[in-house]
């Protein structure tokens, strides 16, 4: 087990949002992955998703790759079946996304960029996203922003229409940009955006954004607060168990 309490960017948004019980499944899990929570393909996607944004003219051949590769596996599970299925749905979904056009920046992603970052101690995994840049006419530097697609099934960014998770998300994105990547520019704003495959919808950082900064840093707290004792419950179950 993980000694370092560790988060991915989805699941500290999912973790703010999650019941009690929930919270406890999520840092177990973060401690003792699941065999299946490794092979969603949903890391590559959005990789793929990013190259394709980058592409000018835009191309979706890396994804069209992904999908081809993903058709010559032989699932030998049903609950591998569907992860399969899974892939072959956001792909699909991320060829027809209609992102936010995003005048006068370019985007980039960039080999010096951090991978991940220090919350109230927690390490949170970034995975991939792109550096958006805008000048600033008639001023010196740049302003800079994070573009990141997101794919989650169980957990939509835009529940029954609200945008209260997403908003969450961008705000993260702002915090990382501000915090992390000011050697680039300027966080800004509208250049913090986040993109819901699934929901087909996208949001940038809204400009409430600091009691939405408040809410991650606790949550972050909490997860580090807990992990010694859940890591703990977790070692005396294994060795009861053996």
């Amino acid at each position: 087990m993980r000694k370092k309490p560790f988060i991915s960017c989805h699941k500290l948004v999912e973790y703010c949002y999650a019941s009690s019980t929930k919270r406890n499944t999520i840092i177990e899990n973060l401690l003792k992955p699941k065999v299946y929570l490794f092979d969603t393909c949903y890391p590559a996607i959005e990789a793929a998703t990013l190259d394709m944004l980058q592409s000018d003219p835009r191309s979706d051949q890396r994804l069209l790759e992904l999908d081809a590769s993903l058709m010559l596996r032989r699932p030998s599970t049903d609950h591998e079946e569907a992860r399969i299925l899974g892939a072959h749905d956001a792909i699909e979904f991320a060829r027809l996304m209609k992102w936010p056009a995003l005048s006068d920046t370019s985007l980039a992603r960039l080999d010096s960029t951090i991978r991940e970052v220090s919350i109230a101690g927690l390490m949170v995994r970034m995975g991939a996203y792109s550096v958006l840049t805008r000048s600033r006419h008639g001023q010196s530097g740049n302003q800079i922003g994070i573009l990141k697609p997101y794919i989650g099934k169980t957990f939509s960014l835009f529940h029954t229409g609200d945008t209260n998770r997403a908003a969450l998300y961008a705000a993260l994105l702002h915090l990382i940009a501000e915090r992390h990547l000011n050697h680039l520019g300027t966080a800004a704003l509208d250049l913090c955006w986040v993109g819901d495959i699934f929901s087909q919808r996208s949001l940038s950082a809204p400009k409430s954004f600091l009691q939405r900064r408040k809410l991650l840093e606790a949550a972050a707290l909490e997860i580090v607060d807990r992990w010694p004792s859940v890591a703990a419950r977790l070692s005396k179950s294994a060795r009861e168990a053996a």
